[in-house]
């Protein structure tokens, strides 16, 4: 997995910039949905945000989830 490149999102646009199932690996920053495209990711890292809950739209391929040092009050049903 350590071969696909880390994608860094820090707002909604920036997705405008990559083919959605081309983004294997993902690490966001302030963003609380992602899109329903990602069909293919398998790493997405949440981490130190301020997120409440997470997306509802997490990808069946998702292997490694990393949502540390947030605030969760909600897991999806996912």
């Amino acid at each position: 997995m350590e071969s696909y490149p880390v994608i860094e999102i820090r707002c909604m646009t920036d997705f405008n910039k990559y083919d959605l199932n081309t983004i294997y690996r993902l690490k966001i920053a302030k963003i609380s949905q992602l899109p329903i495209a990602l069909v293919n990711l398998l790493e997405l890292d949440c981490s130190n945000n301020s997120l409440t809950r997470l997306p509802n739209n997490l990808p069946s391929t998702l292997q490694i989830l990393n949502c540390s040092n947030n605030v969760l009050t909600k897991l999806p049903n996912n």
